[in-house]
């Protein structure tokens, strides 16, 4: 099949057997059947609708964050989106599912928007973003989504905002399996633009002092906050829990909970799939026991083969 792939996308370069870790903010990952780049919205659409035509498993990657690839790899077509454009519309931004969010970030600030604050320094792209709500601070992407174009059924249609159904660190995309081809934003002009940006570095030393650097491989959180409340209204960090129960530091072969923050796991170098995936057990089975909590995940685990 990934003859036939390259003979139809000439001009495509597939990579055989490509390491999914050299892709992956944390660095796991076995070889793809094949890897490629789609740069171009139609070549993504014609690429993607092919390899649903010939029923050959694939996967749509955004920056790589909140994804646990197996050791043993991926049993078909991993696609890097890099669509990358942004323009300023009348009432915000719109831009491809493939931009970074730190792109989208920095370009809002330079355009003197504000209502993004939230999102600085969260890594990945805005497909990704959206798919599952990103968010940070008290506030998430669903709240300032306008509407979405979607690749669906293999047509390209609009949708609105309440089509997602958001939730928290979920949408209904995560069961359709669509593709966000581009989104508006709804931003308003910033009152005070140095306010804005003095913000923006707050969170982003306030992540610093918390989170793994660029240098320390890691999924970001890897529990998603309770569904129960403190008094002020905000969701039950999981990492409070884990705090309680002892988690931080805590080892299993290659994979360890980030002695800063007891909801990070960091690969120390040679970590598995198997690694993480029995950390993160251990985890949630010493918060339930406790607690009487199950912790939810928020990175997502691809296993070999994708149905």
């Amino acid at each position: 099949m990934i003859q036939a792939l390259q003979q139809k996308f000439p001009r495509v370069q597939f990579i055989l057997d490509e390491s999914l870790a050299l892709h992956t903010t944390i660095r796991i990952g076995g070889p793809a059947a094949a890897w490629t780049v789609a740069a171009d919205e139609s070549l993504l659409v014609e690429l993607l609708g092919c390899l649903n035509e010939i029923g050959m498993r694939h996967l749509l990657m955004g920056g790589g964050s909140n994804l646990l690839f197996d050791s043993a790899g991926l049993e078909g077509v991993a696609i890097a989106n890099e669509v990358r454009w942004l323009r300023r519309i009348e009432d915000g931004i719109e831009c491809s599912g493939g931009v970074e969010l730190r792109e989208l970030v920095r370009f809002a600030s330079e355009e003197g928007l504000e209502g993004l604050e939230f999102a600085t320094g969260i890594p990945g792209s805005v497909g990704g973003a959206l798919a599952g709500n990103a968010g940070a601070y008290g506030s998430n992407i669903g709240e300032i989504t306008r509407s979405s174009r979607l690749l669906r059924a293999g047509s390209v249609q609009t949708v609105d905002a309440d089509y997602f159904q958001f939730g928290y660190r979920r949408s209904h995309l995560q069961t359709t399996g669509e593709t966000i081809l581009s989104v508006r934003l709804r931003l308003d002009r910033a009152r005070n633009v140095a306010a804005s940006r003095k913000r923006c570095a707050e969170i982003l030393a306030d992540r610093a002092r918390k989170h793994p650097g660029p240098d320390v491989p890691s999924a970001g959180s890897y529990f998603k906050n309770l569904d129960r409340f403190d008094e002020s209204g905000r969701r039950i960090p999981a990492g409070l829990l884990l705090d309680q129960v002892r988690c931080r530091g805590l080892r299993i072969g290659g994979a360890q909970v980030y002695e800063k923050h007891a909801n990070i796991i960091v690969n120390r170098g040679d970590a598995t799939s198997g690694d993480i995936l029995a950390l993160a057990a251990e985890m949630r089975r010493r918060v339930l026991e406790e607690f009487g909590v199950e912790l939810q995940p928020e990175v997502r685990y691809i296993p070999p083969v994708v149905v």
